[in-house]
C-alpha cells in the first residue's frame, strides 16, 4: 500500500464515515487523516474508520501522508476548506453542493485552474448502477430523443441524522437536495439549464432554512425539466427521476430499478437495488486516476459550479416571481 493515494476526510460527521467505508474498498487508496472540531466525532471516527486525529484541518492539510482531501463539511464551509487544500496542493473531493454561493463556487473554480490540483465535485446518483444504466440506454436512443424530465426527492426532513446547520440559511432543502435533483435532470437530458422559475420556501417545520424547492428548469436545446425537493414532517419517501423522449420513457430509482415505458406500460430493465455505498464506492474509483493527474476530473469544478448556480437561481425566482437565467 505504499503507493496508495493518502486521504483525510475533512468533516468526521456521518456523511465522512460513508465515505470512509467506500474508500476503505477501493484498491489504491487508504484513509490517513480525518478532522472535526468535537473530540467526542473525532474519536469515534477514527476509533472505526482509523488514520490520524486532528481538531483543525489546516494540521490535517500539513501531514505529508495527504495526497487527497474529502471535503465533508457543512454546506457554507465548503470554500473555506477546498481553497486551503488547494493552497496544500492536495487533490480534492468536494461533496455536493461545492460551495453555498456563486462567488464561492468562482473561487474554488479559479483555485483550481491555478494550482491545478484535481478536484471533483462529488454527485452520487451519476454512479449509481440503475443511473449509469439509465445513461446508456438514452444514449443508445432507446428512449429516442429526450425532451422532458422530472426529479424527485421527497423525504423526512428531521431524520435522526439531521445536524442544525442543515436548518439554518445556506442548508435547507433546497440547496442541500435539489442539487443532486439538478444533476440527475442533466446527466439524463444531456443538456445544460438555462432558466429557473421556482417556488422555495419553508411550509413543514420552523426553522430558518427551506424545505420545499419546485423548479421548472429550461435547458439548452428545448428540453425542460422539473425539480421537486420536499422534506416533509410526515409522509412517504420518493427518490425517482422520470425521463419522456420522443420515442418512449425512463423510469430510475435507486431502490427499485430501472424501468422503461412503452405501449402504456412500464416494463422493468434492471430491477433491483443501486445502494448508496456502491456508488461512493464508484466514485472514488473514478476520482483515482484523476487524482493521479492520469485523467480529466470525472465531475469538474465548473460542473459543480453551474448546478449551484442552478439552484441559486431557483431561489432568486421564488424571491422574485421572475423567471431568472443561470449565469
Amino acid at each position: 500500500m505504499a503507493d496508495a493515494l493518502g486521504v483525510g476526510i475533512i468533516g468526521a460527521g456521518f456523511f465522512g464515515g460513508q465515505h470512509a467505508r467506500a474508500l476503505a474498498e477501493v484498491e489504491g487508496v487508504r484513509l490517513v487523516a480525518a478532522s472535526a472540531r468535537t473530540p467526542e466525532r473525532l474519536a469515534a471516527f477514527t476509533a472505526e474508520h482509523g488514520g490520524t486525529g486532528y481538531r483543525d484541518y489546516h494540521d490535517l492539510l500539513a501531514d505529508p501522508a495527504v495526497d487527497a482531501v474529502c471535503v465533508v463539511l457543512p454546506n457554507t464551509l465548503h470554500a473555506e476548506a477546498a481553497l486551503a487544500a488547494a493552497r496544500a496542493g492536495k487533490a480534492i473531493m468536494i461533496e455536493k453542493p461545492m460551495a453555498a454561493t456563486r462567488d464561492e463556487c468562482d473561487a474554488i473554480v479559479a483555485a483550481v485552474a491555478e494550482t491545478r490540483v484535481p478536484c471533483m465535485v462529488a454527485h452520487p446518483y451519476r454512479f449509481m448502477l440503475a443511473y449509469q444504466e439509465a445513461l446508456r440506454l438514452i444514449r443508445e436512443g432507446a428512449i429516442g430523443r429526450p425532451v422532458a424530465g422530472t426529479a424527485a426527492m421527497v423525504k423526512d426532513w428531521t431524520f435522526k441524522q439531521r445536524e442544525p446547520w442543515h436548518l439554518a440559511p445556506g442548508g435547507g432543502m433546497w440547496l442541500t437536495n435539489g442539487c443532486h435533483l439538478v444533476d440527475r435532470l442533466c446527466l439524463l437530458l444531456d443538456a445544460t439549464p438555462t432558466d429557473v422559475r421556482a417556488v422555495v420556501g419553508t411550509r413543514f417545520h420552523p426553522q430558518e432554512a427551506d424545505d420545499i424547492g419546485v423548479g421548472l428548469i429550461g435547458f439548452e436545446g428545448g428540453a425542460v425539466g422539473v425539480a421537486r425537493a420536499i422534506g416533509y414532517s410526515d409522509g412517504a419517501r420518493d427518490d425517482w427521476t422520470e425521463i419522456q423522449g420522443t420515442e418512449g420513457a425512463l423510469r430510475v430509482n435507486h431502490t427499485d430499478g430501472l424501468f422503461v415505458g412503452r405501449g402504456d406500460r412500464w416494463e422493468p430493465v434492471l430491477p433491483e437495488l443501486s445502494p448508496l455505498h456502491d456508488a461512493l464506492v464508484a466514485e472514488w474509483e473514478a476520482f483515482l486516476p484523476h487524482a493521479r493527474g492520469e485523467a480529466p476530473s470525472p465531475v469538474s469544478a465548473e460542473y459543480g459550479r453551474m448546478i449551484v448556480a442552478t439552484v441559486l437561481a431557483g431561489m432568486e425566482s421564488s424571491a422574485t416571481g421572475q423567471v431568472v437565467p443561470v449565469t
